[in-house]
């Protein structure tokens, strides 16, 4: 009878656990939501409603810390949350649950608790059914809570931007005529394309438009405005939407990334563009740089 009681007692908590776990997973996901649309605001406000860039850097929630290649890949990929949130705490509370039902389920009644090791260094039947079903459930739920973060993340990110990059504009010391700046393509030292990337982590479109210019052509540049942003598919059917900034050089430095740049009059860089979506953007930066001129 008190067996009975006991495995009702813990089926009865675990099952609370579970349903805790899945409101916790649902916070979450309206939580990432509203923290997506406030970003979505600012960035509005800081493409249209601050022209001299005076929240280019500011972050509500602090800056956003340097981060591993293994974890600027998940965050990229799979968008999940830090390892030790409240939803893995509910979920090694139910391990604990899970692995208490398991003991009791095998606890010889009416004889003696065995010693958790006897002699020969073996874990005795009770505490291998507990560490069993505790390891289990704890990977059952680690694997659901990952499937569920990225599930939502994919949702948040669809259609949003994820590329930013730079239209970049020098005017000669001789008066000559204004260059523009592109850059070879990583895969095809033939291919001219406007420097540009993935916008990583809390960076927002500016910051990663600046970056990319810096990385792939070692020009330091400063953000005059907004051009516009354009969708496509690459050659393996991934879906790339950019946003292009309005850049003025402010001077040279070193790229990281080794890849050709060269600076062009406008005329020769519409030409030399290999890609019909990058000779848009050129040309809108050439008449919003005579409007801001």
């Amino acid at each position: 009878m008190n067996r009975l009681v006991t495995i009702a007692a813990l089926i009865a908590l675990l099952l609370f656990g579970v349903v805790t776990l899945f409101r916790i997973i649902q916070r979450n996901r309206t939580t990432d939501g509203f923290k997506k649309d406030l970003d979505n605001v600012r960035q509005v406000f800081r493409d249209h409603y601050d022209p001299e860039r005076v929240l280019m850097d500011y972050q509500p929630l602090g800056s956003p810390k340097k981060k591993g290649r293994v974890r600027r890949w998940i965050n990229k990929n799979l968008g999940l949350r830090r390892f030790g949130g409240l939803a893995y705490t509910v979920a090694a509370i139910n391990s604990l649950l899970a692995a208490a039902l398991a003991a009791a389920r095998v606890y010889p009644v009416g004889q003696a608790l065995p010693a958790p090791v006897d002699f020969t260094g073996r874990l005795d039947p009770v505490s291998v059914a507990a560490l069993r079903w505790f390891v289990l459930s704890f990977l059952a739920q680690w694997i659901f809570i990952v499937w569920q973060e990225s599930s939502a993340n994919r949702g948040l990110r669809a259609g949003g931007v994820t590329h930013a990059g730079g239209v970049v504009f020098r005017r000669p010391p001789d008066n000559a005529a204004v260059e523009y700046l592109i850059a070879q393509s990583s895969n095809n030292d033939a291919e001219w394309i406007l420097p540009k990337g993935h916008v990583e982590g809390k960076e927002n479109h500016a910051q990663t438009a600046l970056r990319e210019v810096l990385e792939e052509t070692g020009v330091r540049a400063r953000v005059v405005r907004m051009i516009d942003t354009v969708e496509y598919k690459t050659d393996t059917g991934k879906f790339v939407k950019v946003k292009f900034y309005l850049m003025e050089k402010l001077f040279d430095g070193v790229p990281s990334e080794p890849r050709g740049s060269k600076w062009a009059p406008y005329p020769t860089v519409v030409d030399e563009l290999t890609h019909e979506e990058s000779k848009h953007v050129v040309k809108l930066a050439e008449k919003l740089r005579w409007l801001e001129s």
